[in-house]
């Protein structure tokens, strides 16, 4: 009498006959195959596997890792693998250690094949850039030179495109602007900044991370400033020995922080009013033989009720009322410089609203800590109080 052979012994053996076909591929059965479906394909499949290889965005640097992904075929296997045309070991994920290539872009290709009879082969390509070189920046002046109290203009140029930024010794760091190829950079140097060589620092970072640094030294020379004796009546002086004048400084600070990237304004700032002046920029004063600040503006003597205009376009970013510096007006002209107006009695825009050069913007007054009707004036750079009136004569960009 013949033995009857299992079915399911027949199947398994022509499969396991099958693997040794396929090579190192194993043969799976995905979910909702039988073993005939498989061995329909094996004998069948005309179509190469799907596959892709999925690179880094952007520019890399340093060690990467390319991955090989193959869509749902019951076997499949590595052929061969190039990188700009050099033979490479080709695996699932593929890791490159970009510092050994040149910078710039490159070409990887792999070749899969699926395990049927027919060997169906399916070549795949990626391309992915690479930069391992920092930036090489140069600034101009390469030594530069300002007084205190005056605004220091920078200009550098790179060799690719770079975010780059300049910190006075351990000053929070000034962002510079990309303009038609040039980076530029406003610097506020304090009236009180000591006399002689600093340093500036400068950071340039590519879109690859890659950073470079430069020092270079500053000369700070000594500017010209005058004194004066202010007496207040007790209840202005309160305002110092209650710290609410260091405190609204540093309120506002918040204020001068943030600035826009774009140049808004265009040529030498227009005066805000039309005046004398009553006291200048950087006068050191003595409040009641007792407190000493450093007057951080220009101060015009002109009656309760004058238009005052903005002396540049800008974006108002603050409007509203101070126990010491009274009505108040802050308006960003982009790339860190900021106009202020203080003491008045009428505001005539709001936070958000883009004004143009000479647009009214609000009345003067008298509110605040003051013992007369003036309008209160400042430019700052960078955060930092700096000449106004250098800003009405000189054209900067």
């Amino acid at each position: 009498m013949r033995r009857r052979r299992s079915r399911g012994i027949s199947r398994r053996a022509f499969l396991l006959g099958s693997a040794g076909a396929l090579g190192a591929a194993a043969v799976a059965s995905p979910p909702g195959r039988d073993v005939l479906s498989v061995i329909g394909w094996w004998l069948t499949a005309t179509t190469p596997p799907e596959a892709r290889i999925i690179v880094p965005e952007g520019v890399s640097r340093g060690p990467v890792s390319l991955r090989v992904e193959v869509g749902a075929v019951p076997s499949w296997s590595f052929l061969e693998a190039t990188l700009d045309g050099r033979p490479i070991e080709p695996a699932r994920v593929i890791a490159i250690d970009t510092r050994q290539l040149r910078d710039g872009e490159h070409v990887i290709r792999v070749a899969v094949a699926d395990g049927s009879l027919r060997r169906n082969v399916r070549w795949v390509e990626a391309r992915f850039a690479t930069d391992n070189t920092p930036p090489q920046v140069l600034l101009e002046p390469r030594a530069p030179t300002a007084a205190q109290g005056r605004t220091l203009l920078l200009q550098a140029r790179a060799n690719e495109p770079v975010q780059l930024a300049v910190s006075l010794d351990d000053a929070v760091p000034v962002t510079f602007a990309e303009t038609n190829g040039t980076y530029v950079a406003f610097v506020g140097i304090d009236a009180a900044a000591p006399v002689g060589t600093r340093t500036l620092k400068l950071v340039a970072k590519d879109r690859a991370g890659n950073e470079a640094t430069l020092d270079a030294p500053l000369q700070i020379t000594r500017g010209s400033f005058l004194s004066e004796q202010i007496v207040l009546a007790p209840e202005l002086f309160r305002f110092f020995t209650s710290g609410q004048y260091d405190l609204e400084l540093q309120q506002l600070a918040e204020y001068y922080s943030g600035s826009g990237t774009e140049k808004l304004w265009d040529g030498p700032f227009d005066p805000p009013v039309r005046g004398v002046i009553s006291s200048g920029f950087g006068v050191d004063r003595t409040y009641n033989g007792q407190v000493r600040r450093r007057h951080l503006g220009t101060d015009f003597d002109v009656p309760v009720g004058t238009p005052v205009n903005a002396v540049a376009r800008g974006r108002v970013v603050f409007a509203e009322t101070l126990p010491v510096r009274g009505t108040a007006v802050i308006l960003d002209h982009g790339l860190g410089v900021h106009s202020t107006y203080y003491h008045l009695s009428r505001v005539d825009v709001r936070p958000g609203e883009l004004v143009n050069r000479g647009q009214p913007i609000a009345l003067s007054g008298a509110s605040g800590m003051v013992t007369g009707p003036h309008l209160h004036f400042e430019i700052r750079v960078a955060g930092v109080a700096v000449e106004p009136m250098e800003w009405l004569r000189t054209r900067f960009l």
